[in-house]
């Protein structure tokens, strides 16, 4: 560690240098290190000894804008978006790098701090509403209870993408505009390409016209090429999953092995429901579609889910938890879900609202959305 440490300070005149001058506060003597993640996979840069006063400094050298890992442990750490001759002057708390961290002279380092800040309050948000349901399930009041917090958490993740979406555009020029497009909801994106699609377009025009032998430029715009192959060779497929025409077929077994058809609920309104036990927000939902499922069965209402699961047991496990009663498939292959490329699935939770005659009414329809449309078919 040593060597590697002397071998970037000794490039301090290089043009494309950078450095970077810490101060902890309730340090330890402790090794911290810096590495390079750009590519994927990390590589060492410079380490140091945290001194008795919290102070320490690293360099290094960077020829576009990089993304870099500032640790002490693997669960300590904090990230850094670097470029060729910043001086950056940072300060943070030991026991907790990036939940702490104020950055001078690093831009792009103070616009991931403020994304990945952003995301841990959201996050924060999220799980209480979580908590509040686990300690209420078993109320007299429940149905309200859920309904306020499914109205709380899809405001709290509509204006978070919105955040997001203003984010993109105004950093555009910045690879924290990358890291704003990946932003993790379970194990969706907030801004799936698939809904944000002029959002991806945008950045990758710009960035790729500026940094194009950047890693995580290339890995965004192959992402996209893929995506519009995906689109030109499941056009047919997905041209016959638009609002006004009939729903495709669904064959698949439900948990016993038993091949259930979608087709066999002609004559109802149906919700054709794509879902996984790993989705969140799928799972912020379900008690939504309970409700709802609960109101209108009677009247000619019923849902049919298709899981995007891998593992049989979680998939049960999570039917059982969130005591989901309808209709349940699944072919356990993942993304590889056969009907949710028929139906041009790109993320979950989706939906389709089919009708008596089995044509599709309506897509995606969350939140309190769900019942106004539900309303508006068997009330009026």
């Amino acid at each position: 560690m040593l060597i590697t440490a002397i071998a970037c300070n000794s490039n301090k005149n290089e043009p494309n240098s950078f450095s970077i001058e810490g101060k902890l506060r309730n340090p330890q003597k402790k090794m911290i290190f810096l590495n390079d993640i750009s590519s994927g996979k990390p590589i060492a840069i410079d380490s140091v000894m945290i001194d008795e006063d919290g102070s320490f400094e690293l360099k290094g050298n960077t020829i576009i804008p990089s993304i870099f890992i500032l640790h002490i442990t693997k669960d300590n750490f904090a990230y850094l978006l670097i470029e060729p001759k910043e001086e950056i002057k940072l300060t943070s708390d030991f026991r907790n790098l990036q939940k702490f961290l104020k950055t001078e002279g690093s831009k792009g380092t103070i616009l991931v701090t403020e994304l990945w800040q952003k995301l841990s309050l959201v996050q924060s948000q999220l799980d209480s509403l979580k908590s509040i349901y686990q300690k209420n399930a078993a109320s007299s009041d429940v149905q309200n209870i859920i309904d306020d917090l499914n109205r709380k958490s899809g405001s709290i993740v509509s204006q978070h993408k919105e955040y997001l979406q203003n984010f993109v555009k105004t950093n555009s020029t910045s690879l924290a505009s990358i890291i704003a497009l990946y932003q993790p909801i379970g194990r969706d994106r907030f801004l799936n390409i698939n809904d944000c699609y002029d959002s991806y377009k945008m950045v990758d025009s710009v960035l790729m016209s500026r940094y194009p032998n950047s890693t995580p430029v290339k890995a965004l715009h192959v992402e996209i090429e893929n995506y519009r192959n995906r689109l030109t060779q499941g056009s047919v497929n997905k041209a016959s999953a638009e609002t006004g025409s009939e729903a495709p077929d669904i064959s698949l077994p439900d948990p016993n092995g038993n091949i259930v058809k979608l087709s066999s609920l002609r004559g109802k309104y149906v919700l054709l429901d794509f879902w996984a036990s790993w989705c969140r927000p799928c799972r912020l939902e379900n008690p939504n579609l309970v409700e709802n499922f609960m109101k209108y069965y009677k009247k000619g209402f019923d849902i049919y889910q298709v899981s995007l699961d891998r593992n049989q047991n979680d998939w049960v496990n999570a039917i059982n938890n969130d005591k989901l009663v309808w209709k349940q498939v699944s072919d356990l292959k993942y993304w590889e879900c056969v009907p949710a490329k028929q139906y041009g699935v790109e993320s979950i939770p989706a939906n389709f609202l089919i009708d008596k005659d089995g044509r599709i009414i309506a897509k995606n329809l969350r939140g309190q959305a769900l019942g106004e449309k539900l309303k508006e078919i068997f009330l009026y």
